[in-house]
């Protein structure tokens, strides 16, 4: 399903839109938007009332008619104070303040004019300033008089009258405009329309989307509304000034400090991480590295949450990283590292913002982060997903490597950026069919065997300037970013992008207004901002949670199976049943052959262990799935969410350690013993520390965990490879398929 993130749909505002949209929009999750649109209550078949949708702009009952009322001021208009407040925003383009006189005795007069009002006709054509036309107006005598009662620092009641004065020192008092409302509300925008655009702007949001939505594009009540404070003529550039306007009058603190050098910045960022509540609990450290190679001296900070820190530890089993630039205005690059969290959503783990972009700072930045997440015990990571950044590779080698200097951690490179190194590497005509090659050890080779031969054939193809760069970059590094090396993991199968870590980056940047005004942040800015988004992504993740095991789709009401599996879950398979539908209906015949056991060789089967297209073709045309089927999917799950994935292999779910029919069933028993002896031990600290709190219980059962993990840890990566070391020694004789496989494990 590749790792995506969909912006959440702003415009929706519905509690119940937002809260299912959260389930799944976040990168890497497992409903597309269409599948969204299916999501039901916890009742299958029965279809949520989200209720009306509240206006982005909401208006006064009767605007209008006040509006009106107001600008012809036929007859005097009193108001509370609470009225005052919540009208007169609608008026202040038609009537512009012309003086204010001091508060006595509890009163206060204002006088008004309208805003056409002037000294005389203006007369001028010309041009004017920047080439701008000078707008020609007849002029319009219109005053007004508005009456304020106060009681000390509290206002009353508010009185707008007809101001009967003499225009212009003339002979004749102005009884009505000249000009329509609506001519006013053509050249000038309301105070309360233009602060609600200019929120708006302030939100990161284009002109363009809030033009579409405020004139009730998608949402009719928003239209209305906008109808009703006279506005319809809003357009772009009205939108874009309101917002620079806003911008002006509350400058961004973000920005504050970025011209300043980057020790003081630092600095400045130390007590503001210092300064933030105990509720934030951030961890931070400065760091300075002298690069190996050169010796030159690198400077970062690097920085994470401590919940989220806490979700590294527990889910960083496949961890990806990448950087982005043009966040600061000194340049800095920021790393950050995530973590798919167990209901689907990625979660930015930690971060750094460092000088320069090589290995050895990197390296410092994850060897923190192993240091705070309580060392060899704590963050364990088995996969890293990088791109093919040279500097990354080596960092995930210096972190994660024995004195030895062997990788305890296996680093995988993102497909989409191996594959556009590949179209860069080997473009023209010459290369085509060397390329061909490489793209099918790319996405179609599953065993080690057909990789090599896709590749081996690259090579012979290619031209002679390009073959020692396929045998070095291409054959070298096959295990990172070959088909292949994927299958033995569902996890791998289903991550094969950083895609996610784009996505985070992305959202960073659409958040604070663009990618022009990153770029303009100062440290300090930066990290609050890094921040501030990440507890928005960690919060889908929570609210992900609550709705995992709560949601249903509709294909519940035909296919009650399906209530077995958690709603993202459900998803999945229903667009699964979807797409077999319609390759049924255009006479697409199912691929290959079913067994028995419903196995499938696809790309979503190997992933997930979940019923695949062509699964329910077969199923359509002919019943085979049986109630044990679905039982035995369903059970992947149980009361797990996607870090089931983390363990399990392609076979795990069609063979169960004691069911497997003509294996040595003795040793099964045995390991299955062992096993059940572990989950015993746990069950029996479980009930041992129901006197605890449940922060102490929490912290004990996973300090229990860990020190079982790296008690038995080496014992699980070597005891494969140490048995049959032993019966080699012994005189037995395994085919080289065998011994190679088993050498393979760790």
């Amino acid at each position: 399903m590749g790792d995506f993130q969909r912006n959440e749909d702003r415009w929706s505002q519905a509690t119940w839109s937002q809260a299912t949209l959260a389930q799944a929009s976040q990168a890497g999750g497992i409903a597309d938007q269409k599948s969204l649109e299916t999501l039901q209550s916890p009742d299958p078949g029965q279809s949520p009332d989200p209720g009306p949708l509240p206006p982005l702009l909401t208006v006064p009952p009767n605007i209008r008619a006040i509006r009106d009322q107001v600008f012809r001021l036929t007859e005097d208009v009193r108001w509370s104070a609470e009225q005052f407040n919540e009208y007169w925003g609608y008026m202040d383009n038609f009537w512009v303040l012309n003086s204010t006189r001091p508060i006595k005795d509890g009163k206060q007069t204002l006088n008004y004019w309208c805003r056409l009002w002037r000294d005389q006709a203006e007369k001028s054509q010309g041009s004017g300033q920047r080439s701008k036309r000078i707008r020609t107006v007849e002029v319009c005598g219109m005053k007004l008089n508005m009456y304020k009662i106060w009681k000390g620092d509290q206002l009353i009641s508010v009185t707008l009258s007809h101001n009967k004065k003499k225009s212009w020192g003339k002979d004749f008092v102005c009884y009505e405009h000249n000009h329509t409302l609506e001519y006013l509300d053509t050249i000038k925008v309301n105070s309360k329309v233009k602060n609600t655009v200019a929120t708006e702007v302030a939100k990161a949001y284009r002109p363009s989307d809030i033009s579409r939505n405020i004139k009730g594009v998608k949402w009719a009540a928003n239209k209305e509304a906008l109808e009703d404070a006279g506005e319809t003529h809003l357009d772009l550039k009205g939108i874009h000034n309101a917002g620079a306007s806003w911008k002006h009058q509350n400058p961004d603190i973000r920005i504050t400090g970025a011209r300043i050098k980057w020790e003081e910045q630092l600095e400045e960022c130390l007590a503001m991480l210092k300064a933030l509540p105990a509720e934030s609990a951030v961890t931070y450290e400065i760091m300075t590295v002298k690069r190996k190679t050169d010796s030159l001296i690198s400077h970062g900070i690097v920085f994470g949450k401590l919940s989220r820190l806490q979700i590294l530890m527990r889910r960083g089993h496949l961890t990806l990283m990448d950087a982005t630039h043009n966040t600061n205005r000194l340049h800095w690059k920021l790393f950050t590292v995530m973590i798919r969290h167990e209901y689907g959503n990625w979660i930015p783990g930690a971060h750094v913002l460092c000088e320069h972009e090589d290995g050895d700072i990197i390296a410092a930045f994850l060897a923190n982060l192993r240091r705070w997440c309580g060392g060899e015990g704590g963050w364990q990571p088995r996969y890293f997903v990088t791109d093919d950044s040279a500097a990354e590779q080596r960092a995930v080698g210096l972190a994660f490597s024995d004195l030895a200097g062997n990788a305890s951690v296996q680093h995988f490179l993102c497909r989409t950026h191996s594959e556009r190194t590949l179209t860069r590497n080997m473009s023209g005509a010459q290369c085509k069919e060397a390329k061909n090659h490489l793209y099918a050890a790319l996405y179609l080779r599953h065993t080690e065997e057909g990789c090599e031969k896709s590749i081996l054939a690259a090579i012979a193809a290619a031209p002679e300037h390009k073959k020692a760069h396929v045998k070095q970059e291409w054959w070298s590094t096959r295990r990172k970013w070959a088909y292949y090396a994927r299958q033995h993991s569902c996890m791998l199968l289903q991550v094969i992008t950083t895609n996610a870590v784009k996505a985070w980056h992305h959202s960073l940047k659409t958040h604070a207004g663009g990618k022009e005004v990153m770029e303009t942040f100062s440290f300090s800015g930066v990290i609050s901002h890094v921040l501030t988004i990440g507890d928005e992504w960690e919060q889908r993740a929570l609210d992900a949670e609550e709705l995992w095991f709560k949601t249903r789709v509709a294909e519940c009401t035909e296919y009650p199976e399906l209530a077995q599996f958690p709603g993202p879950v459900q998803s999945l398979i229903v667009d699964q049943l979807k797409a077999a539908k319609k390759a049924n209906e255009e006479g697409e015949q199912p691929k290959g052959e079913l067994k028995d056991d419903l196995l499938c060789q696809c790309k979503f089967y190997r992933s997930y262990q979940l019923p695949c297209q062509h699964i329910w073709q077969f199923h359509l045309m002919s019943g085979v799935i049986t109630s044990h089927d679905w039982t035995r999917w369903a059970s992947i799950f149980g009361d797990s969410g996607f870090e089931i994935y983390e363990t399990i292999t392609k076979t795990y779910a069609i063979k169960e350690i004691h069911s497997v029919i003509g294996g040595p069933a003795k040793h099964m028993l045995e390991t299955r013993e062992v096993l059940d002896d572990i989950k015993t031990r746990f069950f029996e600290l479980d009930e041992l520390t129901l006197g605890f709190i449940p922060e102490q219980k929490d912290r004990y059962l996973m300090l229990w965990v860990q020190n079982l993990k790296k008690k038995t840890g080496q014992i699980r990566k070597t005891a494969a490879k140490d048995a049959l070391k032993q019966l080699q020694e012994g005189g037995l004789v395994l085919t080289g398929e065998v011994t190679k496989e088993i050498q393979a494990w760790d």
